[in-house]
């Protein structure tokens, strides 16, 4: 199991690892900063389990590299920490919808 893109850019590339399950595992969203504008195919082998497992007496399973690792290993991309805008919605208020 893993990820496959098939004429990604690396725009989509940064998208997909910063969506919940990725940006969990590596701590942060992920921007494109590359200057790359080619396309790309891109295969990463890597087993996307829980990070813990759902029964708290079983040990996580720690003999994969991380997520971080295994991109620069397979990819060749190295993910560097940067402070940058992060747009956020924030719901301040909720009501149920009324009948029409």
């Amino acid at each position: 199991s893993g990820i496959r893109l098939d004429g990604a850019t690396m725009y989509s590339a940064a998208d997909l690892l910063s969506v919940p399950q990725s940006r969990n595992r590596l701590g942060r969203v992920v921007q494109d900063r590359t200057g790359l504008t080619g396309r790309y195919k891109m295969e990463l082998e890597y087993k996307c389990t829980a990070p813990r497992p759902l029964d708290p007496g079983v040990l996580p399973d720690n003999s994969q590299p991380s997520l971080s690792t295994a991109i620069r290993e397979q990819w060749g991309l190295k993910l560097e920490s940067a402070q940058g805008a992060f747009k956020v919605f924030v719901v301040e208020s909720a009501q149920r919808p009324t009948e029409n």
